[in-house]
């Protein structure tokens, strides 16, 4: 009986998966400078994305990675976090990402031709009722209604998401050549994430430093 159970949750696990999963954003929020030029993104429902004309994004190999930012207005939302998560959770963002990009794509502090800089928004974060989110996982109808969800592409059980928002500037010029805003929520079988909202953050910081590593190596290949 263990070992068909323990053969379930690994059957569950590889048809759910662990990748943080996009939600879909109605409206991008005016938070960045080329806010006016996001468009739903062909790539991956549920985001907005711009890329500058005539931009060679895989001629960045370097990257300063500027300080998060808060975004305060109209559609951003905190819940009850403290001030405190909250620039927290932000800051997650950049250390992920420092961590993702590691040796290949090295992190800088001057400009370059080479190098791009790179800044990140935290807009919203929904909050993850802790225990009572795990624990819909592991009982068997919630489990029967995460792995659907997660198979269609959802959130688990009142598990919460983060949406944040990230650009792209030239160094040297200045100006933006790619800017992004998603909103993400763990899988639904990530049981580390469901544990409270800052576990949800931590999990969605680091699925979006790996998508970011993984658009840097395909722009590479392609290039």
């Amino acid at each position: 009986m263990m070992r068909q159970g323990a053969a379930t949750a690994c059957m569950l696990l590889a048809l759910a998966g662990c990748a943080a999963q996009t939600q879909e954003v109605q409206e991008a929020p005016s938070a960045f400078a080329g806010s006016t030029h996001l468009r739903p993104s062909s790539e991956e429902p549920g985001a907005w994305t711009y890329i500058a004309p005539n931009a060679q994004l895989s001629a960045y190999r370097r990257f300063i990675l500027d300080p998060p930012r808060i975004f305060r207005g109209e559609g951003s939302g905190y819940g009850d976090l403290s001030e405190a998560d909250i620039q927290q959770i932000a800051q997650m963002f950049v250390d992920e990402t420092r961590a993702a990009l590691g040796p290949t794509y090295p992190i800088v502090t001057q400009p370059g031709p080479d190098a791009a800089r790179l800044r990140y928004t935290l807009i919203a974060v929904s909050r993850t009722v802790p225990y009572v989110s795990t624990a819909t996982r592991v009982i068997p109808i919630g489990a029967a209604i995460n792995l659907l969800k997660g198979g269609a592409g959802g959130a688990g059980t009142l598990t919460g998401s983060v949406t944040y928002g990230i650009e792209a500037f030239d160094s040297q010029g200045g100006q933006l050549v790619a800017a992004a805003v998603r909103e993400l929520t763990p899988g639904a079988f990530d049981l580390g994430a469901t544990l409270g909202t800052m576990e949800t953050a931590r999990a969605v910081a680091k699925d979006a430093a790996a998508k970011l590593r993984a658009r840097l190596d395909s722009l590479q290949r392609a290039g």
